[in-house]
């Protein structure tokens, strides 16, 4: 029998820039694709149900993608030691190969495959293709870990040069998958079996609003450099236009990784295009989504525990009553709501509406962000750990390089500044849609008769605080642990 390598998958689906299929590729020995589905790893039991979906329809259309080259992917749900272990005794497998993940749990878990596979006598490798950079390279000049942004991401500036992305090799021929031979484990199933797809049928809307999987995501990423690149910096504020590229969930999943677009990018707008205001600060984007990986990295803690620790004793008040009415867009705040009810019906928020909702729950309802997080980790198509984490408690005023606590967003303000005719608001809370513009973002402030005309406290609800009182609630709170 031929040796074989084992190319396996994770949150990396895709073919092009894809180092572990790109090097399996290239071996002499046949390929066995794989993805396990192991609900003993971190990374699966905690995925909520959004990514979840989204994982299913990304894993339909890398297996379409595999299949065009002549391979297959074999989907197994089970123990990942024990499903290595019958690969590699029953199909004479060489080597396996896979791609790095950066959070705590993955990390550790990967490494303890990399020993039990050396213990088989099987080689293992692991390659970069999460990030721009290795959580490690980036240091300060005394060779420390950067904990402010702006200096973390000058520093990645200077060696965007070195960004290569690997492309697809051209085959002369396809790559053939080769019979697979099981033992007394056979957990091998298809993607259906896994029981990603939610039972009750609530992401109807998902389906008409993504377009899931590598081919769709590189189709993405061009309409966004070809038509809103340039203007990013204005239209990423509002909320009823689609002025991001949206590609969130693709670059968490893996269906196109960071390089692919800092080389896209610089082929549109080339060295000293980098500099429009637009571009430069879409590509800050990526920064973040870094500097985020670099923080998880060298602080395993931050998903259970602010980074400042005087907020470990912040009187947070925690009340289930605020906590539901938020994640169910009920608050009786305009903006704050349509986020929540995008959020549930698209598995998506824009990105200023996030920074909205957060602010009103740590801030306003006085609940931990913690418990903020865990809803969107739900709730999220792109729930990318590193990233959720960290922008929480940047709102929070409790991480590195955080918004200081008593930075209050007032959603009324906000939501007139970024959504003034009210379009935001009235997609999402069609209660609202008969309420002139004046009033859509505060409409208990009208006189009462307009209130009762318009439904308020009946088909929509009045606001569960006062913006003002609930405010001044707050920052007494933060006064008592500085």
């Amino acid at each position: 029998m031929k040796a074989s390598t084992i190319v396996w998958f994770q949150n990396d689906l895709r073919l092009e820039d894809n180092p572990a299929l790109i090097h399996g590729i290239k071996s002499p020995s046949n390929l066995i694709p794989i993805f396990i589905w192991d609900e003993e790893r971190d990374w699966f039991s905690s995925m909520g149900e959004a990514s979840r979906w989204w994982l299913h329809h990304s894993l339909e259309a890398h297996r379409q993608s595999l299949k065009k080259l002549g391979l297959d992917l074999f989907i197994f749900k089970g123990k990942t030691d024990l499903v290595l272990q019958e690969l590699v005794g029953k199909n004479r497998v060489e080597q396996v190969l896979w791609n790095r993940r950066y959070d705590p749990s993955s990390f550790q878990s990967d490494k303890k495959v990399s020993r039990f596979l050396d213990g088989l006598g099987v080689e293992s490798s692991d390659f970069p293709a999460y990030t721009l950079f290795e959580p490690d390279r980036i240091r300060n000049k005394s060779g420390g870990i950067y904990k402010v942004f702006t200096p973390f991401w000058k520093c990645c500036l200077q060696f965007l040069d070195e960004i290569q992305p690997l492309a697809f090799p051209t085959l002369s021929e396809k790559v053939q998958t080769i019979p697979l031979h099981l033992g007394s484990y056979d957990c091998l199933c298809s993607i259906g079996d896994l029981g990603l797809l939610p039972q009750v049928k609530w992401d109807r809307l998902f389906e008409k609003t993504w377009n899931v999987g590598e081919k769709n995501a590189s189709l993405g990423l061009n309409d966004f450099l070809n038509t809103k690149a340039t203007q990013y910096k204005l239209s990423r504020d509002i909320p009823s236009v689609v002025g991001t590229s949206r590609l969130s969930a693709a670059l968490h999943f893996g269906e196109i990784s960071p390089r692919q677009v800092v080389q896209a990018t610089r082929e549109q707008f080339g060295d000293s295009g980098l500099q429009d205001p637009g571009v430069a600060c879409y590509l800050s984007e990526l920064g973040w989504r870094e500097f985020s990986t670099h923080l998880l990295y060298h602080f395993s803690e931050l998903p259970q525990k602010s980074l400042r620790p005087e907020f470990e004793k912040f009187p947070w008040q925690n009340s289930n009553l605020f906590l539901k009415a938020w994640q169910k867009g009920c608050t009786g705040i305009p903006m704050v709501d349509a986020g929540m009810r995008e959020l549930w019906q698209t598995g998506w928020m824009h990105n200023r509406v996030r920074m909205i909702v957060a602010s009103f729950l740590v801030k306003n309802l006085m609940v931990d962000w913690r418990l903020g997080a865990e809803w969107f980790s739900n709730s999220l198509v792109d729930a990318d750990i590193a990233s959720n984490v960290l922008s929480w408690q940047w709102v929070a005023g409790c991480g590195v390089d955080a918004s200081p606590y008593y930075r209050i967003f007032n959603p009324v303000t906000q939501g007139q500044k970024f959504d003034p005719e009210g379009e935001y608001v009235k997609k999402w809370i069609p209660e609202l849609c008969a309420i002139p513009k004046k009033w859509v973002h505060c409409p208990w402030e009208a006189n009462e008769d307009l209130q009762n005309h318009w439904g308020l406290g009946d088909d929509y609800p009045k606001p569960i605080v006062d913006l003002k009182e609930s405010r001044q609630i707050a920052l007494d709170a933060y006064q008592s642990i500085k």
